[in-house]
């Protein structure tokens, strides 16, 4: 089986084609999103966040491959969740009163929208927490309860390395890979956070009887392949080209932590 995965796209419909175009006769039984597909949380106005939801899911569509995506939270498409949630709650509920009126109307509406839109995806489907999936002979999950050895676990960002047959994240702004845990770094790097523009890499996943091979492709020709000699357990960085060290070598004390939370240390 083979499987093409990217993360973080930030909205840039541009790259996304380029990725269509790069794509252009290869085969591929799914695709896996890792979420950041849109800035919706960046973009205040309802109209502007649904023009960008509507452009991004009509490119994926249009390569008409099945797949499964997740939402990027907390930070990108927070606002996306908050309103499918509303959709669902109670008007009582107390989270409704940290909204405006108008504020209010604006998330239902988005909701509203992005809910239909969703629905009527001919190829792709979200993956909700509390359910498993099929992808091919594998089951896919974004809920960590349900995860075993068998499962694939696509979730944007998960503090805890599970017993996944491989897990799948993005959210970091960088790619690792290291036994069954893959950080799918970047399709495209806003400069949101003080960074450079960058357009990133895809991966493509290859299924068999002995397990997952994951192989990147550099589309930018930005990133660059990393072992770090002060961090060899922690497997294999995809970083800028410009980078003279690892993550880990540059923020000891965030990273340390979050990959001692994944048990990678």
């Amino acid at each position: 089986m083979r499987v093409l995965a990217f993360s973080d796209l930030h909205g840039n419909v541009d790259v996304l084609k380029m990725l269509a175009k790069r794509l252009e006769g290869e085969n591929f039984d799914y695709m896996l999103i890792a979420g950041d597909l849109t800035n919706a949380d960046l973009i205040s106005d309802p109209e502007s966040v649904l023009k960008q939801v509507y452009e991004v899911f009509h490119l994926i569509e249009s390569l008409e491959i099945p797949y499964y995506f997740v939402w990027g939270i907390p930070f990108r498409e927070l606002t996306i969740v908050l309103s499918l949630a509303l959709r669902k709650a109670s008007k009582d509920h107390p989270r409704m009163k940290a909204y405006s009126r108008k504020e209010y109307q604006d998330l239902l509406r988005i909701g509203k929208e992005t809910e239909s839109l969703i629905s009527s995806l001919k190829h792709g489907k979200c993956l909700e927490h509390g359910r498993v999936e099929s992808l091919g002979k594998y089951k896919i999950t974004s809920t960590p309860q349900l995860v075993d050895g068998k499962t694939v676990f696509l979730v944007h960002h998960f503090k805890k390395l599970t017993n996944a047959l491989i897990q799948i994240e993005g959210h970091v702004h960088y790619g690792q890979k290291l036994n069954n845990y893959l950080n799918l770094g970047f399709l495209y790097r806003d400069d949101s956070h003080g960074a450079k523009p960058m357009i990133g890499c895809y991966w493509v996943l290859k299924f068999d009887k002995t397990g997952v091979n994951a192989e990147w492709v550099n589309m930018g020709e930005n990133l660059k392949e990393y072992k770090c000699p002060r961090h060899p357990e922690q497997g294999v960085f995809y970083i800028p080209v410009n980078w003279k060290k690892c993550p880990v070598c540059y923020d000891p004390r965030k990273n340390k932590e979050l990959l001692r939370s994944k048990g990678l240390h």
